[in-house]
C-alpha cells in the first residue's frame, strides 16, 4: 500500500513539474504572459446512437418483422423436434432387431441429423439478417448525423451513452465508470434532432400510439431548428 501511494505521489509531482515547465516556456514566448489560442476550438457535438436505435421508427418495425420470422422458424423446428421425440419413443415398443425397428431408427436418426443442420443454417441466416439490419440502420443514422453536422458546422460528432446504469449490477457500473466522455455540455447533444428528422422521414409523429415519445429522453438536447 505504501509503495502504491509513493508511486502515485511521484507521478503527481512529475505531472505538476511538467505543467510548470510548459507554463514557463509559454510565458517566455509571450513576454511573461500566457499565450492565448490563435484559433478557436472547432465545435463538437454529441449523439446517443443507442437511444436513436430505440426510437428509430424504421428499425423497430423491421426488427419486429425479423423477430416474428425467427419465432415462426423456431416453432417449426420445435415441431420437428417433437415429432422425432415421438418416433424415438415409439421405437422402444418395436422388437429390437426387427425390420420395422431398423427402418424407424434409420428415419429418426436421419431426421435428427437434418434438424441439426437446419438449425445451424437458420441460426446463421438470422444472424446475418440481424447484422445487416443494424448496419443498414446505422448507416442511415450516420447519414443524418453527417447532414446535421454540415448544417451546424460541427467538425466531429462523438458517441455518448445516456442510459443510467443499475448501481447494483457490476458490469453496467464498470462500463459506466470507464466511459471516455465523463461530462459534456448537453446543449451540444443532437440526439433529439436526429430522432425528429428520422420520425419526419418515416411519417411518424412523436407520441402516436405504438411509439415512444421523444420527450421521454431526460436530456434537454439542442433545440430542433428547421433545416428544410
Amino acid at each position: 500500500m505504501r509503495t502504491s501511494r509513493l508511486l502515485i505521489a511521484i507521478a503527481g509531482c512529475l505531472v505538476i513539474a511538467g505543467l510548470a515547465v510548459f507554463a514557463a516556456m509559454a510565458q517566455q514566448g509571450t513576454g511573461g504572459r500566457m499565450a492565448a489560442p490563435q484559433v478557436a476550438a472547432p465545435p463538437i457535438a454529441f449523439v446517443d446512437v443507442g437511444h436513436i436505435f430505440k426510437k428509430h421508427p424504421g428499425f423497430q418495425g423491421r426488427k419486429a418483422s425479423l423477430e416474428a420470422e425467427m419465432k415462426r422458424a423456431s416453432e417449426g423446428l420445435n415441431q420437428e423436434r417433437e415429432a422425432i421425440r415421438k418416433m424415438r419413443q415409439d421405437l422402444q415398443n418395436k422388437p429390437a432387431g426387427s425390420e420395422e425397428y431398423k427402418q424407424l431408427d434409420e428415419i429418426s436418426t436421419k431426421r435428427a441429423a437434418d434438424l441439426q443442420v437446419q438449425f445451424q443454417l437458420q441460426q446463421k441466416e438470422f444472424t446475418t439478417k440481424e447484422s445487416n439490419l443494424y448496419y443498414t440502420v446505422y448507416q442511415e443514422i450516420a447519414q443524418e448525423v453527417g447532414y446535421l453536422a454540415s448544417q451546424y458546422g460541427f467538425s466531429a460528432v462523438l458517441y455518448v451513452d445516456g442510459d443510467t446504469p443499475d448501481k447494483d449490477r457490476l458490469p453496467q457500473v464498470q462500463a459506466f465508470v470507464n466511459k471516455q466522455i465523463v461530462w459534456f455540455d448537453q446543449r451540444a447533444d443532437v440526439t433529439l434532432e436526429i430522432v425528429n428528422r428520422l420520425e419526419r422521414k418515416y411519417g411518424v409523429q412523436p407520441g402516436n400510439p405504438g411509439t415512444n415519445p421523444t420527450t421521454q429522453r431526460t436530456r434537454a438536447g439542442v433545440r430542433a431548428p428547421s433545416l428544410r
